[in-house]
């Protein structure tokens, strides 16, 4: 089940990074979807803040792999889009030798096998879409592994409220997540 939230206009797509990674554990596999230009490298910008890396994060798209180091573990910031479907042998390879001491975010993500999903824990797919010209829907569905954090409480529902109740990092409306 997919769950959905709009970001209004001016709202950094790194402010839901930065909330999501609060919540996932090392391990977790997030896949991103959605067009050119709609905020995909600046949620993993967000995402890395919040993990505590210090130098840039870039777009992927020409190189199809970034990798970078925080206090606590990796980040593993691969880019399919230029890949053809199946490709990417040497992508694959780089991110199941690394997936248990990173967290692993995939732009255009869809064309990871599923096969894959289960050596992660957990699989969040996250798709940005333009709802009009400047806000974007968030839609986030949680495709493997566990999906409860503290209570029993669903992750997806829980990073949802925390992104909508503003309890994130402060950073949202009209603030860049440059590094």
């Amino acid at each position: 089940m997919a769950e959905s939230v709009l970001l209004p206009a001016g709202f950094s797509t790194g402010e839901a990074g930065f909330v999501l990674a609060s919540l996932l554990p090392l391990g977790s596999l997030v896949i991103l979807e959605g067009p050119t230009g709609i905020g995909k490298t600046e949620f993993v910008r967000g995402f890395a803040r919040k993990l505590g890396v210090r130098e840039p994060v870039t777009s992927p798209t020409f190189v199809t792999l970034q990798e970078y180091e925080g206090p606590d573990g990796g980040l593993f910031h691969g880019d399919l889009d230029r890949l053809p479907e199946g490709g990417g042998d040497d992508l694959v390879e780089a991110l199941l030798g690394s997936r248990e001491r990173n967290w692993s975010l995939i732009e255009w993500g869809g064309k990871l096998s599923p096969s894959l999903w289960p050596l992660f824990h957990p699989v969040i797919g996250i798709r940005f879409s333009w709802e009009d010209e400047e806000a974007r829907l968030l839609t986030v569905r949680w495709l493997a592994g566990e999906n409860r954090v503290g209570e029993g409480e669903s992750l997806v529902s829980l990073f949802l409220e925390r992104l909508v109740g503003g309890t994130g990092s402060g950073v949202g409306r009209g603030e860049s997540w440059n590094l």
